[in-house]
């Protein structure tokens, strides 16, 4: 599903392609094309401990069978590792 603005805070997303950004909060908003693509932006593959600077995502990707999937939640910009899901 393509956002016309941002899930967090209803700012404008910015940019084009894959990942877009919201230029208020600075939330990553990711429509994949593979998975790999999508934990090349947000690592939502293990929990890491919450950090001092968190910004919001929300990526869609297909899975193995073609069904497209969502993972929300917040992540740590340096890391890109996520920090709470949902």
């Amino acid at each position: 599903m393509v956002y016309e603005s941002c899930v967090a805070c209803s700012g404008s997303l910015v940019g084009s392609g894959q990942v877009r950004t919201c230029s208020r909060c600075g939330g990553v908003h990711v429509e994949a094309r593979s998975i790999g693509f999508a934990l090349s932006v947000v690592d939502f593959s293990v929990l890491a401990p919450q950090a001092p600077e968190e910004r919001y995502f929300d990526v869609t990707y297909p899975d193995a069978n073609g069904a497209r999937q969502r993972v929300h939640g917040w992540y740590d910009p340096t890391t890109r590792k996520m920090t709470q899901i949902g």
